[in-house]
């Protein structure tokens, strides 16, 4: 999920030039974000002790991000924000996009 925050377009700016629009314009490009996903899938996974990958499984395909995973990065952003906040390394007044 941090992968994802790192992805974002404002990660190298100064926390008080990033906008709520910033914040929405990111989201909407994790809408359209593919990941082939990680691990094997339950239908597919072995007894313990066991190769978890076979010669003859099929190939992970191409999918959007989950509804949670960009639940998740979006989470991370507001606690990393709000960490800022509490640290004091932004001003007065500045609120959390």
């Amino acid at each position: 999920t941090w992968k994802h925050v790192l992805d974002a377009d404002f990660i190298d700016w100064p926390l008080q030039a990033i906008t709520r629009q910033d914040v929405k314009r990111w989201m909407a490009q994790l809408n359209s974000k593919k990941t082939l996903g990680r691990g094997t899938p339950k239908s597919r996974r072995r007894k313990v002790g066991v190769a978890q990958t076979s010669p003859r499984a099929e190939p992970r395909k191409w999918h959007l991000l989950s509804w949670q995973s960009k639940t998740h990065a979006l989470n991370l952003l507001r606690k990393a924000f709000a960490v800022a906040m509490d640290d004091e390394l932004v001003n007065a007044g500045f609120e959390n996009p």
